[in-house]
């Protein structure tokens, strides 16, 4: 890690240290790095072929199709779906140069390309096993020089492109929003959250490549395991289920690869109510280079 990474952990640790009702917990051992992304908006033309970015289109090898979802036969009941009846292009959320990345000693890969997408149209939460295939993300290796920048589909809808944006990456450490074993509301409770509401340094976009998920409402990791392997989590008997019980303990290998947040002012995005988007992966597949059972969860207010 670079030393401005170190001086920024070490600033957090000293600021635990002067709370006496953090004296009792080992905060070191709860910070994770992740790769902070701050979006400008921007044009095609701004953004170089292959560089990082948030929304727009893609710069992709030749021969590259662009990914589709059709809706399932089957679907539990819900709101009116705006899916075409074909399958339909996934909407393009991010481009991520890892050569370009900070480097974090997680297992991620530091050449090629990640190329994230998610169904615009119908937006899935993610708690429903049927929402398999509604994100997509690729690990690309290459030829810079080969990259061609993609033309949307046709029938892609224009409200589901979005501004193209450039990033700007920095190494951020961050820290779980709830302790495990802590009483809600408690005098640690309040304090633990005091320290993390200052880690964000007052901005509400949070973007980010790996790390701690900022949390809006339960922790996700639980759900990615059950409705990975097939139990529905809308409702409270999927958690009770004799196969959740069976499966929870994978849920500990579960860890955020990207989240991306509602940002009006860069891709132009509004992810329900103020919500976020986040993509998960086993920790034992990003070490292995595997982004084919990535898992979305979808969080508002």
């Amino acid at each position: 890690m670079s030393e401005e990474y170190e001086s920024l952990v070490e600033a957090i640790l000293r600021r635990a240290a002067s709370i006496p009702d953090l004296a009792a917990l080992n905060v070191r051992s709860l910070i994770q790095p992740s790769i902070r992304l701050t979006t400008t908006a921007g044009s095609h033309r701004q953004l170089e072929l292959g560089g990082s970015r948030i929304g727009g289109t893609p710069d992709v090898p030749p021969g590259w199709e662009w990914p589709r979802w059709g809706p399932p036969e089957v679907r539990r009941p819900g709101p009116e779906r705006r899916h075409p009846d074909r399958p339909s292009p996934l909407g393009f959320i991010a481009q991520i140069d890892l050569a370009a990345m900070p480097r974090v000693a997680d297992g991620l890969s530091n050449s090629g390309w990640l190329y994230f997408f998610y169904d615009r149209y119908d937006e899935p939460w993610g708690f429903d096993p049927a929402d398999r295939g509604c994100c997509r993300v690729f690990h690309v290796e290459g030829d810079r020089s080969r990259l061609v920048r993609a033309e949307p589909p046709a029938d892609l809808e224009t409200d589901h492109e979005a501004t193209p944006c450039r990033i700007t990456a920095r190494l951020e450490p961050t820290l779980p929003d709830e302790l495990p074993g802590v009483t809600y509301n408690s005098p640690i409770c309040e304090a633990y959250w005091e320290l993390c509401r200052k880690l964000t340094d007052g901005d509400p976009v949070q973007h980010r490549l790996l790390g701690h998920p900022q949390v809006i409402q339960n922790p996700m990791e639980l759900e990615c395991q059950l409705a990975s392997n097939g139990v529905y989590c809308g409702d409270a008997g999927g958690y009770e289920s004799e196969q959740a019980k069976l499966l929870a303990d994978g849920a500990g290998d579960w860890r955020l690869l990207l989240q991306i947040d509602t940002d009006e002012d860069g891709p132009g995005w509004m992810w329900g109510d103020c919500g976020r988007i986040y993509f998960w992966i086993k920790r034992q597949d990003l070490c292995s280079g595997r982004f084919d059972d990535v898992w979305l969860i979808f969080q508002c207010c």
